[in-house]
């Protein structure tokens, strides 16, 4: 508990902070060594699927690293007599030029038995912790390797303090998803609990040949497992769950793994433009999970409005995307007034905004989210930007063909959209959601971090069926190849339809 408690307050502290502290001495002593790793980076090429080993000089003498580790690349960042109080200072240096897989680091020389240079252990871990937050700007899903400091003979006697501080930075590990402490003091121990010297150098102090072999024997399994598992997530693509009103889209390549819509949020009357939503516009419903499939691709709901129309859901997850089939059924003898419903999807943690939801900063993720106006993808805010509505703030789109009286009572566009997408493109630009609805009553930006197309149901006579259907698209960047699938999923989607 003490460890995590000092991990949460490192986590208070900003980089500038830490390297305040230790920026003078490291420069001083290790600058020119970070400059040659400066111009490495820049005259060589390195796989955007290398493994980065960072830290002091066992990563630096590590001579047999890159076949140790093959087929896996690597990039070997080490200098001798590295500290965790200068690669708090040089991680920004010695990260950011590259694209990686996952990070190793192995640093021993904060505590070596002098009481007058020592940091405590728990200041060794708040230098970590600043060393993972660097690597986490750079690449916020990679996995972070933190490897033991080793027990030797130079340094037994100040053992204790080195186990303690193991201890603290294995705490940071547990603390953080994807973190992972490599543990690796038993295999360096005799059965009477001292440093097996033969694994050694002469000094005690450094890695020999077959110290190494033992590294690789301890360290490429945990880093293979992991990598193992990421791939395995990804290749099991989009999982579904229900959640209470929640339908959550699970995913290893989403910005927090996962995105959740107010499925569906709520049904509405025609005459809704400029009518108080819970007076006159919402139908009430209930919704009922049928089924959920044991590999979590597929979810059966059944929504009963308070007029007696059923509404039955398919759902269906594949690699990339969801497909929604929507069968609503008015087994009355009246009249529904069922025109449109709303699929709330929200955004703020896939736009890199968060979930919090701030009054002041509701439209903070809008330059991310995007409409098609005269066949061209336009982000937001769009032109003709409406303010005024019996609601505000926010914005609809509606289709030709809608009655602009039975829409969203937020403020409505004088725009009308080419085609029946919206969608917005994730934080680090690499990712695109889409959605679409055949037939659709509308395109609306929301004020929970929401984008909605609003599927049209245009009432129900007795006695009649109806069917609609939706798409979910999770994409990579690539707007061409994304209408392309478009188009052929939603013909009817033609520029203006």
């Amino acid at each position: 508990m003490k460890q995590l408690l000092i991990f949460l307050l490192c986590l208070t502290a900003t980089h500038a902070q830490v390297a305040d502290k230790y920026e003078t001495a490291a420069k001083k002593k290790w600058e020119d060594t970070i400059k040659e790793f400066e111009q490495l980076d820049r005259t060589t090429d390195y796989p955007a699927e290398s493994i980065l080993f960072m830290g002091s000089s066992s990563i630096r003498l590590w001579s047999t690293l890159a076949q140790d580790m093959a087929p896996h690349p690597v990039i070997q960042r080490g200098y001798g007599g590295a500290k965790f109080q200068d690669l708090a200072v040089f991680a920004e240096r010695i990260v950011h030029p590259h694209e990686f897989r996952a990070v190793a680091i192995f640093v021993a020389n904060d505590i070596v038995g002098k009481n007058d240079s020592d940091l405590m252990p728990d200041e060794v871990a708040a230098l970590y912790a600043d060393v993972v937050k660097t690597v986490r700007e750079k690449n916020a899903k990679a996995p972070v390797f933190l490897i033991a400091i080793t027990p030797t003979q130079s340094r037994w006697k100040a053992w204790p303090e080195i186990k303690k501080a193991n201890a603290a930075m294995q705490a940071v590990c547990e603390a953080q998803d994807n973190v992972h402490f490599i543990a690796t003091e038993q295999q360096f121990l005799k059965e009477d609990g001292t440093p097996k010297t033969e694994l050694f150098r002469d000094d005690q102090l450094h890695l020999n040949r077959d110290g190494y072999k033992l590294w690789t024997r301890i360290i490429r399994p945990a880093i293979e497992k992991q990598l193992a598992q990421k791939k395995a997530d990804k290749r099991a693509g989009i999982r579904l769950e229900r959640d209470g009103h929640w339908l959550v889209i699970r995913d290893a390549r989403l910005p927090g793994g996962e995105i959740r819509i107010n499925y569906l949020e709520a049904y509405c009357r025609p005459g809704s433009t400029d009518a108080d939503w819970v007076e006159h516009t919402v139908i009430k419903h209930r919704s009922e999970l049928i089924s959920v499939s044991d590999d979590g691709k597929g979810i059966k709901l059944r929504d009963i409005l308070a007029d007696g129309v059923t509404v039955d859901h398919t759902i269906t997850a594949g690699a990339d995307e969801v497909s929604f089939s929507l069968n609503a059924h008015n087994p009355r003898q009246t009249v529904s007034q069922a025109h449109w419903a709303q699929p709330c999807v929200r955004l703020g943690e896939f736009t890199g905004f968060g979930t919090k939801l701030v009054r002041e900063q509701l439209d903070d993720y809008l330059p991310k989210c995007f409409v098609f106006i005269d066949g061209k993808l336009t982000r937001m805010p769009t032109a003709n930007w409406a303010k005024e509505a019996r609601y505000t703030p926010g914005q609809v789109w509606a289709p030709k063909g809608v009655p602009r009286s039975d829409v969203n009572p937020r403020p409505l566009s004088s725009t009308v959209p080419s085609n029946g997408l919206i969608g917005c493109f994730s934080g680090d630009e690499k990712l695109v959601f889409a959605t679409a609805w055949e037939p659709y009553q509308e395109l609306f930006q929301g004020v929970a971090r929401c984008l909605h197309s609003d599927l049209r149901i245009g009432g129900l006579q007795p006695g009649e069926n109806k069917q609609i259907r939706g798409k979910i698209y999770l994409v990579g960047n690539d707007v061409p190849a994304l209408l392309e699938r478009y188009a052929k999923d939603f013909p009817e989607h033609r520029k203006g339809d």
